[in-house]
């Protein structure tokens, strides 16, 4: 089960990362080049092929000057567990 989330959030994280950045650039590879962000990993992480470091997604969303939420929505109660 936690393969598969990690793998929904991989996707969401991808397909909204590659929107943003399309956005406000010509190319993923101008953005990675410009933001000093290495292009190949940047691509892993637009494929979904890889997850990013919690470091990696503040960098790329202080670039794009938008929020984490901006990357990765998340609704009030998600991900919260329920006392057993």
């Amino acid at each position: 089960m936690a393969r598969e989330r990690a793998a929904q959030i991989r996707e969401v994280l991808a397909k909204n990362l590659k929107r943003l950045v399309l956005k406000e650039y010509r190319s993923i590879e101008s953005f990675a080049l410009q933001n000093r962000i290495n292009n190949s990993a940047l691509s892993r992480l637009i494929n979904g092929e890889r997850t990013p470091r919690v470091e990696t997604l503040v960098d790329i969303a202080e670039a794009l000057e938008v929020t984490l939420n901006d990357l990765y929505p998340i609704k009030a109660n998600q991900g919260k567990r329920k006392a057993v």
